[in-house]
């Protein structure tokens, strides 16, 4: 979990990346193929370590140290469901290398539907209107690539009935599932909200009698 001890005491204003090893500003992405499609992960110029996950800073992203001075990330996702009440799901290539759903980090000049519908067109490539929103909160263990293991997430839900999706580089291959038959190897975020009454309540309700 990344702390503020983990950063420079002057904080910088362009996005930075850490060694997760030695706390190094020299880390280069690299990216690796693997059965399941490739896989980004990040080399260390001053002590060699490769590592899944670095400590960034970014000041063009929503993040902060809360009193325990433990790194917090904002972000918005968005659950896409289709005309059969499947839900669009995508393998990761960047950590945690798990089933997702389209979402990621807010802008300081972001609403949070905003960021959503954002990440639904960037990482899945399907252009919503608009969402609604079905659950704000706050969820720990939530680890990202980027070092946080707290995330505070809006996450939305939208249904289009004849969606074709176009995966950027963050996914390698994409599915819809029912909610009674989901991937084992789901991101713990996502598990955790399809678990909330007020998340299941938004998933089902239409679909009674059906």
């Amino acid at each position: 979990m990344a702390k503020r001890a983990n950063f420079p005491a002057t904080l910088p204003n362009v996005h930075t990346k850490y060694c997760f090893q030695c706390g190094a500003a020299s880390v280069e992405k690299l990216t690796v193929d693997t059965v399941d499609g490739p896989r980004v992960q990040f080399y260390c110029k001053a002590c060699h370590h490769i590592a899944d996950r670095v400590n960034i800073w970014d000041p063009h992203m929503i993040q902060y140290f809360d009193t325990c001075d433990n790194l917090v990330h904002e972000g918005a996702g968005i659950i896409i469901e289709n005309g059969r009440g499947e839900l669009l799901f995508f393998l990761r290539t960047k950590y945690p290398f798990l089933w997702t759903i389209p979402g990621g980090h807010m802008t300081p000049s972001e609403k949070p539907k905003q960021a959503a519908l954002r990440e639904a067109f960037e990482e899945v490539g399907i252009l919503l209107d608009d969402a609604r929103l079905i659950f704000e909160g706050t969820i720990e263990g939530d680890e990202c690539m980027g070092g946080a293991d707290i995330h505070t997430w809006h996450l939305y839900h939208a249904t289009i009935t004849d969606p074709s999706v176009m995966l950027d580089e963050e996914g390698s291959r994409f599915a819809w599932y029912s909610l009674s038959a989901l991937p084992k190897n789901i991101t713990y975020p996502v598990r955790y909200l399809l678990q909330q009454d007020a998340v299941i309540s938004a998933l089902t309700k239409g679909h009674h009698g059906a």
